[in-house]
């Protein structure tokens, strides 16, 4: 006879950015359970014409590709969204930048009790990194028309594990050191597996695991990113019918700089081609974010993968003369999408596209780069290409269309919370994971309140 499903205090789905943050949040000393969604990845087969991104970090770190399922769009819309199935999540591959919400930029309002408020959490999700000092206000020069350039803050390494087994931790993997350093500072119990399904019994919620065990627990914290968390609530809730949720794609410019129009080398000395984050500030309101990469600094592997060919080589950049190509991503808030999941069909839908054809601040923006640049194509936002996901909705015959943080506290007694950046309202122009990590820590400390 099976033993009985051991009873934590809290059940937590997921391993990424909001997971730390959500770990970094609950006091010592509690019986917790995290559930990394870490499991089956694509087949090699399956994992072909990946994001560029992607093929190169992996290809690059020597792992296989950390992608458990890719979910395309209904056509026309190319693209797709994808769940990742490695601890770490996504930030394996992308969002190495933080960046705090400027006073009338939308900062969690629903959540913190004040723009002061939402600046300590930040802090507090800072001091879990090592970070570079981008942050640092003396980098910004002012420019003209509104615009200023500064230095990208960037996430280095997790706080007091910047090697592994004797080498140095790449930045793209501080995300998945500080899961395992939260994990081990609460003494929680971490499974690598995938959570199937919750259902909720009085006081308790039980989870079914990929491997047909069952857990329970007292709280169930979802932070398993947005397309985990929704796949998950469609499991679990059967009068969900679709979800919606959003995303913060960015036009990509591609641009050859005039001489001395703009800074090529980051001010800190860091070789990140991530080199330069230019912003227009009215009001403290942030209008345009645009990052500015530096070619030469990223590895082959990207370039082959962006050309659609083999990622065959390992270890080495791309060639100086690549630098006449300087690509510039450029977010404003006309460049929104949403999208759309129903259940039982393995295609997402595209709600709302990016129309960035009649938005002044682009308008603004390309004219003032054509100053610095020579401008050769503007691409347009793509679907699936933000990965700045937020913002979910979920529609059901009794509720109707609501956010899921309402359909959560509606349905399930206070015993499930979502955490994540599903949760989060809406997204800003700056880069979005330091205020989705420091959203996700305020809610666990307010459910730990309650």
């Amino acid at each position: 006879m099976a033993a009985p499903p051991m009873l934590f205090d809290i059940l937590l789905i997921g391993s990424g950015p909001c997971a730390v943050a959500a770990l970094s949040a609950l006091p010592k000393g509690r019986k917790i359970l995290v559930v990394t969604g870490a499991g089956p990845k694509l087949l090699p087969a399956h994992a072909r014409s990946m994001h560029a991104k992607i093929a190169s970090t992996a290809r690059e770190s020597g792992e296989e590709i950390g992608i458990g399922q890719r979910i395309p769009f209904a056509g026309p819309a190319k693209g797709e969204l994808l769940r990742p199935a490695i601890v770490g999540g996504l930030a394996n591959y992308w969002g190495q930048q933080f960046a705090r919400y400027e006073v009338n930029d939308p900062w969690p309002r629903g959540t913190f009790d004040s723009h002061a408020q939402y600046l300590d959490a930040c802090g507090r999700i800072e001091s879990l990194f090592q970070c570079s000092p981008g942050v640092d206000a003396r980098s910004t020069v002012s420019l003209d028309s509104g615009y200023s350039h500064r230095t990208p803050n960037l996430v280095l390494g997790s706080r007091g594990a910047g090697t592994a087994g004797g080498r140095k931790v790449p930045g793209l993997q501080s995300m998945r050191e500080a899961f395992h350093a939260q994990a081990a500072a609460h003494d929680a119990t971490v499974v690598h597996l995938s959570a199937v399904q919750w259902e909720t019994q009085g006081d308790i919620v039980r989870v079914t695991l990929s491997d047909g065990s069952t857990a329970e627990g007292r709280l169930l914290l979802l932070a398993a990113g947005v397309v985990g968390t929704l796949n998950l609530a469609f499991a679990s809730c059967a009068d969900i019918g679709s979800a919606t949720f959003g995303d913060h794609a960015p036009s990509m410019l591609y641009t050859t700089l005039r001489r001395n129009g703009l800074p090529t080398a980051r001010a800190d000395g860091e070789k990140h081609f991530n080199t330069l984050a230019i912003e227009r500030i009215i009001q403290d309101e942030v209008k345009v974010f645009a990052s500015l990469y530096r070619l030469s600094h990223a590895p082959l592997s990207l370039l082959l993968a962006m050309l659609k060919l083999p990622t065959i080589t390992r270890g080495l950049n791309i060639p100086g003369l690549m630098n006449l190509i300087t690509p510039i991503q450029v977010w404003t808030h006309a460049t929104q999408m949403r999208y759309r999941l129903e259940r039982g069909i393995p295609t997402a839908f595209v709600e709302e596209t990016a129309d960035s054809s009649n938005d002044p601040e682009m308008t603004g923006f390309l004219h003032w780069i054509k100053q610095r640049a020579r401008v050769w194509k503007v691409a347009a936002p793509a679907p699936g290409g933000g990965f700045h996901f937020c913002a979910a909705r979920v529609a059901s015959e009794e509720a109707g269309e609501v956010t899921l943080d309402d359909y959560l506290q509606r349905t399930q007694q206070g015993r499930v919370v979502a955490v994540d950046a599903s949760v989060l309202p809406e997204l800003g122009c700056r880069p979005s994971a330091l205020t989705m990590m420091a959203n996700s820590r305020r809610k666990v400390e307010r459910c730990m309140q309650n």
